[in-house]
């Protein structure tokens, strides 16, 4: 105890020097692998899987400029958020949003693609910790108990 009130431990997004947590290393990494899987759906190279639920998109010139668009913002997301910038969390939310429509509109299509759609809600999951948002915006005004 001091002066000032009850110690509390220090949060993590008061540290900027304090180590990401590993699974913000790993969304990052996804979201880059996402990325680039996009490009190269926009450039007709390898599978077709690769533009994840959003296959038939490259046919169109329009859906190419889609794919290229969502490609370089999940690259910008993952760099937020190795940066920890604070509308990264935000970004990389509305990604993970717009994967689990896109995922369960083919899941009811008859093209479900069970593990896509379920590293999109661990995702979603995963980012709605209190700890993980305190890494982009600050440790929360509340106490332990919420």
């Amino acid at each position: 105890m001091t002066d000032d009130g009850p110690e509390a431990g220090p949060a993590i997004g008061s540290q900027p020097g304090a180590p990401l947590p590993l699974g913000l290393w790993a969304i990052a990494v996804l979201l880059v692998i996402g990325g680039i899987a996009f490009l190269l759906g926009v450039a007709g190279a390898g599978p077709s899987f690769m533009s994840g639920g959003l296959i038939g998109l490259q046919t169109f010139p329009e859906g190419r400029v889609a794919l290229a668009v969502a490609a370089v913002t999940m690259i910008l997301a993952a760099i937020g958020i190795l940066l920890r910038i604070p509308s990264a969390w935000g970004l990389t939310m509305l990604i993970v949003l717009i994967g689990l429509v896109v995922n369960l509109l083919a899941y009811v299509g008859g093209d479900p693609n069970y593990l896509r759609l379920a590293i999109f809600v661990l995702t979603a999951f995963y980012l709605n910790q209190r700890a993980v948002r305190e890494v982009f915006i600050g440790p929360s005004p509340r106490g332990p108990d919420g």
